[in-house]
């Protein structure tokens, strides 16, 4: 076998007692990690008592290094942990189930590990599991299949187990658009959905599983369902909503889509429905930087806005969006989307902020902003760049501690 260069044995002899277990750990975890197995026979030849592999017991079982477990478990003989067991179960490294199995204690108590199995969709440790240990399961199974759209899984599970499953399983199938499993655990299970069904296939746009839900089952939606619609840009599924259910929507929706920038959508919805926006839709608009969106609500719509929007598109540093609202609102901004500005690193936005307010006392916003490099980043970026406006504005009152 190969020796580990003297890179890895040196440093073991230039460090103290004190130090030399926790060096040896981390080379431990940092070689199982990178599946080093000449540099983990040595550590474990030559410090056996500093090697505390419980955690490398879990990283190779994640990895799928059978020959790494097996070195731990000849140098130490030690009992696999249960969290170990689990990561293999839940990677599909079924030839690792298998070897733990046959070495655990016969009475270590049963888990759950046909749950994590499930929900990864590896169907053939599920089976192994099921025949030849006593590891049993919960509906989580099969909850977690139908999430992952693991179809083979959760028809084996409703063949061969008892558990079940929740109206998680349909809930979270029409979620992900599995509009066949939907069907399937309409067909062959009773536990039914919840209105989640069709608001979560509302929000992701699946509108095949929406007009399903609706055609062939009662439990309905809530105005979650047209409200993320909105906020995600799925005006189709918006307008069958409108035409096909009575729950509407609420003004999350139009705020939702114009903070998303979805102008389709809140013109939509402002020429078709009643419930109209607040001012925070032009707010979030400006700190999304969404400037057409907010163009458009300031011609079309009175909302209006606050000076948050200024505040948090000064923040963020989309000083287009600064330089509009300063020019076509009244709302104006705070101190605050000085001091902002500068911690973000947006010196343009800032300076540009106070040459058009010198009102606000740039000295006392630099000595509010909480990080004491960025502001003198600041000071020696305005310095280089505008000595005159810093000598005749700032520099004789700049006092920062």
């Amino acid at each position: 076998m190969k020796q580990p260069d003297r890179n890895i044995r040196e440093p073991y002899a230039q460090i103290g007692d004190g130090q030399e277990g926790t060096a040896v750990q981390i080379d431990l975890y940092r070689a199982t990690s990178s599946g080093h197995f000449d540099v983990l026979k040595w550590l474990l030849d030559h410090h056996p008592e500093k090697c505390r592999i419980n955690e490398g017991h879990i990283e190779a079982s994640q990895n799928g290094r059978l020959d790494i477990i097996r070195l731990f478990y000849e140098s130490t003989a030690e009992c696999y942990p249960r969290r170990a067991f689990n990561s293999a179960v839940a990677a599909g490294h079924l030839d690792i189930v298998k070897w733990i199995c046959e070495r655990r204690q016969k009475d270590s108590p049963p888990g759950q590990a046909i749950d994590l199995a499930a929900r990864n969709g590896f169907l053939d440790v599920v089976e192994w599991l099921h025949t030849h240990t006593s590891e049993g399961c919960s509906t989580f199974a099969m909850d977690g299949a139908a999430e992952n759209g693991h179809f083979e899984v959760v028809r084996w599970l409703h063949r061969n187990r008892c558990e079940g499953c929740t109206s998680i399983a349909m809930d979270s199938a029409a979620e992900k658009g599995n509009l066949e499993l939907v069907k399937w655990l309409t067909d062959n299970r009773k536990e039914n959905c919840s209105p989640d069904a069709m608001d979560l296939a509302a929000a992701n746009g699946h509108v095949d599983v929406v007009k399903w839900l609706h055609d062939n089952r009662h439990e309905g939606c809530t105005v979650d369902a047209m409200n993320n619609a909105a906020a995600n840009g799925h005006l189709d599924v918006v307008q069958w909503l409108d035409e096909n259910r009575s729950e509407g929507c609420t003004v999350a929706a139009m705020e939702l889509a114009a903070a998303n920038g979805h102008l389709g959508i809140v013109e939509w919805l402002h020429r078709h429905r009643r419930e109209g926006c607040t001012f925070r839709a032009m707010n979030e608009a400006a700190g999304s930087n969404k400037l057409e969106v907010v163009q458009w609500l300031h011609a079309h719509r009175t909302e209006g806005c606050t000076t948050r929007a200024m505040d948090t598109a000064a923040e963020r540093g989309y000083v287009d969006m600064v330089q509009w609202l300063d020019n076509h609102r009244h709302e104006g901004c705070t101190t605050a989307a000085i001091e902002t500005a500068v911690l973000g690193g947006h010196f343009e936005v800032a300076l540009w902020i106070y040459q058009r307010h010198p009102e606000y006392d740039i000295a006392d916003a630099l000595k509010r902003c909480s990080n004491a490099q960025r502001r003198w980043e600041f000071v020696e970026w305005i310095y280089s760049r505008h000595p005159v406006l810093f000598e005749l504005h700032i520099a004789d009152r700049l006092l920062i501690d």
